[in-house]
Parts: C-alpha cells; structure tokens; sequence
C-alpha cells in the first residue's frame, strides 16, 4: 500500500526520470532496469510507459515512446521522416572522408583543373570522389580544357568557402606554409627516431 502512494505522488517525477533516461542512453532500456532505477516494481513501471506513451501520442511533440518486447525507447514521430532525413543529408555532406578533403583541396589550389591531373596529383583514380563533391555542391564544373578530349575543368563552389570559412579564395593559406609545415614534420620524426635508435643502442650496451 506504501507503494502505490508514493507512485501516486511521485507519478510526474518518474515520468522526467524516464524520459531523461531514455533520452541519454538513446537506446532501447529494459523495464525490469527501469523499475529498479525508479525503485518500483514492474507492474507500477509497465503502467507509466504506457501512460507516457499514451501522452506522447496524444500531444503535438515530436517523439513518441515505442516499446519491443520488454524493452522501451524515444524515437521521432514517422510523420517527421521527411524533415529528419533532409537534415541527416545536410550533416552527411559536412563529413567529408580523408579522400574528399584531398581532392578538393587539390582543385581549390590548382582550380580550374581536370579530373586527370588530381588523380595524377593523388597517386589514385579520384571519379567517385569527384562525383560525391559534385553532389554536395562543394565543386563545379568551370568549362572544358582545351586540348584533346576536351576534358571537364573543376572548380570550388560557395558552398566550399562556407566550409571552410572563408569569403573568398584569396584568403586560403599559403601553400607554401603547408610544405613549411609537412617538412618539420618529417624533420622532428627523424629526430625523434634517431633519439629512440640511440637510447636503445645504449640499453643494450649497458645490459651487456
């Protein structure tokens, strides 16, 4: 009897502990685990979640409380599909693969250039990647080559400097500055692994 009084009571407060529970974990969570958070029993819990899921259906947000099995977990309600995937598509371009990221830093630098010398630039066949940055707007086409073939010359997009925060090319970094930059790179690696070659040459000599 004790019980069923403090749910009563304590009924809006377990519904926010729920929710902020299924929220942070953004997965499925068994009731039996959520019954012993709430100090309940199973029965008491079961009949939250589906009160709750019963309000969620009812209200104008944009969740809903789905259950499988003996398990529960928030979820967006199917009418926002097609809002939610427009905005994954936005924050899939802004991930940009090792790959991307080469080949339009190629182009932003030798713009306008051909598909050919960014793959003979990169070692590799960049179609796809140019492909994919065509898609996403990062790169357009700025005309033809004149030379057999005719071959397609890229170029950067406005979309690009949004990117990388820049209101016009001319505010790219040096290229020079990364040469600068790769070379200390390489010069400390160096030095770091001929300091390693030395102490272990001199670990040897003192264990001898």
């Amino acid at each position: 009897m004790t019980m069923q009084i403090k749910f009563i009571e304590n009924k809006a407060q377990c519904f926010s502990q729920i929710e902020a529970l299924l929220f942070s974990t953004g997965e499925e969570v068994l009731e039996e685990d959520m019954a012993l958070i709430l100090s309940l029993d199973l029965e008491q819990t079961r009949n939250l979640l589906r009160e709750m899921q019963e309000n969620y259906q009812l209200s104008d947000r944009g969740i809903c409380l789905l259950k499988a099995e003996n398990t529960w977990r928030l979820a967006s309600k199917g009418e926002h599909h097609d809002m939610i995937t427009e905005y994954t598509q936005v924050v899939k371009k802004n991930q940009i693969s090792k790959a991307a990221l080469e080949t339009l830093a190629i182009i932003a630098y030798r713009q306008p250039v051909t598909r050919v010398v960014v793959d003979e630039i990169r070692g590799i066949r960049s179609s796809s990647t140019i492909y994919w940055l065509l898609e996403n707007d990062l790169i357009e086409e700025a005309g033809r080559l004149e030379a057999p073939g005719r071959p397609i010359l890229y170029r950067t997009t406005r979309d690009f400097l949004r990117l990388v925060g820049l209101e016009s090319l001319s505010q790219l970094p040096e290229f020079e500055s990364f040469k600068d930059d790769e070379e200390k790179n390489q010069e400390e690696n160096t030095s770091s692994t001929e300091q390693s070659v030395k102490e272990e040459a001199t670990d040897q000599d003192e264990t001898c």
